[in-house]
């Protein structure tokens, strides 16, 4: 009898990156095309040696620079207030300054005060955006996704009782128990024997499974 370890091994192989850029917006196609037209109002001058593949690729480049400098990345606006703003400029001067007397005092108030005008602009952002998709959609589920500043992975989880848990140690416990449980029941057992014919005396048992690798 014969055994032998089959082996299936596949080269895998990197895809070749490729830099992508998405639909522009209208304006900054605009952007792209003002761009375009700058680079090529000296295009016979630049291309006066050139054969004809050569003034294609010059011109393919082109449109590909104006391109990708142009980007729909918005710059995310702050919602915090003018007054809060300030608040935090003065605070940056007291820190900043070396006068110590009622230094510690001072950016103590101050602190407090941008505290409590932070948290009255998060309040006034956060209805105004919950507002404007009302008016927009109908529904507030786009303005919680947009508010949120988060995401939570595992909230909650089913014990083997079907009691759900929400707290960090229990969840823990249970899937410790789980893959525990897991592996436990996932030991190899040996393999059973079978005989081909009631004449022979030799008996081959089954593959065991750690002799198939792939």
């Amino acid at each position: 009898m014969v055994r032998a370890d089959l082996t299936l091994q596949h080269i895998k192989t990197q895809r070749p990156r490729r830099n992508f850029v998405g639909k522009l917006s209208i304006q900054n196609l605009k952007e792209a095309a003002n761009k375009l037209t700058e680079r090529c109002a000296d295009f016979e001058k630049e291309t006066k040696n050139l054969d004809i593949q050569q003034k294609y690729d010059w011109f393919e480049t082109s449109i590909k620079l104006a391109k990708s400098t142009c980007t729909n990345k918005e710059k995310k606006k702050s919602y915090l207030s003018i007054k809060t703003k300030n608040l935090l400029e003065a605070r940056k001067q007291v820190i900043s300054s070396r006068d110590t007397e009622n230094r510690r005092k001072r950016i103590s108030e101050l602190s407090k005060d941008i505290k409590q005008s932070m948290r009255r602009d998060r309040k006034q952002n956060r209805r105004k955006k919950i507002e404007e998709q009302i008016i927009r959609n109908g529904g507030t589920k786009k303005a919680y996704k947009e508010l949120s500043e988060s995401k939570d992975w595992v909230t909650k989880v089913r014990n083997e009782k079907g009691i759900e848990q929400n707290r960090r140690s229990d969840i823990k416990d249970i899937a410790t128990s789980y893959y525990k449980q897991l592996y436990e029941n996932t030991q190899e057992e040996p393999g059973e024997l079978i005989v081909l014919n009631d004449d022979e005396d030799e008996s081959i048992p089954y593959i065991l499974q750690r002799e198939e690798s792939f």
